[in-house]
């Protein structure tokens, strides 16, 4: 898929999505299909409109999103459902190559693979998350950040038998993702799960059992200033080497915000 980037027509977008489930199915097993897969098309004109639409005839429980905010559909190129079938909203309007949209693709593929299989019964986001406990804030943020990060490391995986980048390669992005987690910044958390996915997709952590190593070459190539980061890729890093990479517990979500939220604080104090 090396063609340039132009409007692709629905018909070529549900040709891609497609190739993707299959390409995703074979690899992992999965069950995603044409026949239990819903999809709508929107453009940055009609998206409330078509959200709207999707939600009241498939997912009801999505509405309760913040979707009529401002600039809430501004950066999404597809969005992953889960309810009695599985479902995918698809920007019709980018100028991209097919290439940009499987892996987009696959990324929203792996949301709906996760949000089934990443706990006994799936849904960890509804059991754990939609509440007003005391740990709602944190197993919030835990989650947030990890369920962007292992979409992306498990889209990865699917698409390639094996790593493709350095940490040399993602240095200046990590990097610039790391000036950018700053507590009142809101897109601190996406940043914190770009890191950690560029960090385990690299050669040098994705081709090593050994936290020893990984860690090592992370020092050594991109020298984060606070430790907190190196927390963080240490327990994702362990979590992906316990059973299958995907699954995870409410432990370790609260784990991983906290963490999140120390690195927050340090951040706000230096």
């Amino acid at each position: 898929m090396t063609d340039k980037p132009h409007i692709h027509n629905e018909d070529e977008l549900t040709d891609i999505l497609y190739s993707a489930m299959e390409r995703f199915n074979d690899v992992l097993d999965f069950d995603i299909s044409a026949e239990n897969t819903v999809v709508a098309f929107f453009t940055s004109k009609n998206a409330i409109d078509v959200y709207e639409r999707f939600c009241n005839e498939n997912f009801q429980d999505w509405l309760r999103e913040d979707y009529t905010a401002e600039g809430y559909f501004e950066c999404i190129a597809a969005s992953a459902f889960v309810g009695e079938k599985y479902g995918i909203m698809i920007r019709s309007d980018l100028k991209w190559s097919s290439y940009e949209y499987f892996r987009t693709f696959l990324h929203e593929i792996s949301h709906i693979f996760c949000t089934v299989n990443e706990i006994e019964g799936g849904g960890f986001y509804n059991k754990y998350c939609r509440g007003s406990g005391v740990d709602d804030g944190v197993i919030n943020a835990g989650y947030a950040i990890w369920r962007e990060a292992i979409a992306d490391i498990t889209a990865d995986a699917v698409y390639s038998d094996m790593a493709m980048i350095s940490l040399r390669d993602v240095k200046s992005d990590v990097t610039r993702l790391y000036d950018l987690i700053l507590p009142y910044n809101p897109d601190s958390k996406k940043c914190m799960s770009l890191i950690i996915a560029y960090l385990m997709i690299s050669s040098e952590v994705a081709g090593t059992r050994s936290w020893a190593a990984a860690e090592k070459a992370i020092r050594e190539t991109i020298n984060f200033s606070d430790e907190s980061i190196y927390r963080i890729a240490k327990m994702v890093f362990e979590n992906l080497h316990d059973g299958p990479f995907w699954t995870i517990t409410p432990e370790f979500i609260i784990d991983l915000g906290n963490t999140y939220l120390q690195l927050l604080t340090n951040r706000f104090f230096n």
